[in-house]
């Protein structure tokens, strides 16, 4: 009895019942929407590739994740909570692909209700490429100019190749691999530097980012020609006076650049050393040479210095006879010095 009275209200006005009911429904839903909040939130884009493919374009770094939610909740959401990737490990053959960004929630995200997550873009077109390694040189990467007069010898890179991988079609097109910049500007020694590895394309990886590189500077070494020079009579005694075949003599210098353009040669710079003759004679006396640290002679045209050795005060008064020339002639000459005579003997 009680249940048909109750039926019988229900009937009763029943389509202003349920008029008032959706319209109930409508209010809620509508606080419930103006009460959300919607944040937008910059998300790095990662590339999964643990298969045999790899990225052969660049992609963007980052992508747009917007969220709607609770304003109080979405506030606090931090973006490393969001992993925004791409997943090419689908793909087995090499093309272009439209590629759909995923999103990956923290655990600590799956409890807020409502939640809202979109991205943008939602596709990302890239090339993909098989995954190769291979070998490449590695080359310095010089600036500057070495000090005046200096010249670099010789390179040595350690380790002198290192591995890449990367794309096929990336890889194979790069030869060689470059150092940072090696300032060499005024050098005038040798030196060792280590120095990293600069990465042309990020879509290529090395396994090694460092290289150490010995670089020798040594001075440039030039040679020189001296024709027609006097010869220096060193230490003869003022007593005597010589006469000598040859009078003069040519010679090759070489040594470092900068002292050696910058020598000028004196009457003292080829000599010959008298200062062991103590009578007349007949001597053949080395040629020796005063030059610049660094430098030495490569050639002469003579090694000797054929000298006649006879007294002064003899000449100058002019009683020097044939037969006393003659008789000087045989004299034999002291240790230092070769007696020409006494070698004919």
């Amino acid at each position: 009895m009680k249940k048909h009275k109750f039926y019988e209200k229900m009937k009763k006005n029943w389509h202003i019942k349920i008029a008032c009911l959706i319209i109930a429904i409508f209010i809620s839903f509508f606080y419930k929407n103006m009460t959300l909040s919607t944040r937008s939130l910059t998300v790095p884009l990662q590339v999964k590739n643990e298969g045999t493919m790899i990225p052969a374009s660049y992609c963007p770094p980052q992508v747009s994740v917007s969220i709607r939610g609770n304003a109080e909740e979405i506030n606090q959401i931090i973006p490393t909570a969001i992993t925004a990737y791409l997943n090419i490990d689908y793909f087995s053959q090499p093309g272009k692909y439209d590629i759909p960004v995923q999103i990956e929630l923290d655990s600590s995200l799956l409890a807020i209700e409502p939640l809202e997550v979109t991205v943008k873009p939602g596709f990302i077109t890239m090339d993909v490429a098989a995954k190769v390694t291979q070998y490449v040189p590695v080359e310095p990467n010089f600036a500057g100019s070495v000090a005046e007069g200096y010249e670099i010898t010789d390179i040595k890179v350690s380790p002198s190749s290192i591995e890449l991988f990367g794309a096929e079609t990336l890889v194979k097109s790069l030869k060689t691999v470059v150092t940072e910049k090696i300032d060499v500007e005024g050098k005038n020694a040798s030196f060792k530097k280590d120095c990293a590895v600069e990465q042309l394309n990020e879509l290529i990886s090395y396994n090694t980012k460092n290289v150490t590189v010995e670089v020798t500077v040594d001075p440039i070494v030039v040679t020189r020609d001296f024709i027609g020079q006097q010869v220096y009579l060193k230490g003869l005694n003022s007593k005597f006076y010589a006469e000598m075949e040859p009078l003069q003599i040519d010679y090759s210098v070489s040594g470092d650049k900068i002292p050696l353009e910058n020598f000028i040669a004196t009457y003292y710079t080829a000599q010959i050393d008298c200062s062991k003759i103590t009578k007349p004679g007949m001597y053949q006396i080395p040629v020796s040479f005063v030059l610049p640290v660094g430098c030495d002679v490569v050639w002469q045209s003579t090694d000797v210095i054929n000298l006649t050795v006879m007294e002064l005060d003899s000449i100058l008064s002019g009683d020097f006879s044939s037969k006393q020339k003659e008789e000087e002639t045989t004299e034999t000459g002291e240790v230092g010095v070769t007696d020409k005579n006494s070698q004919s003997e």
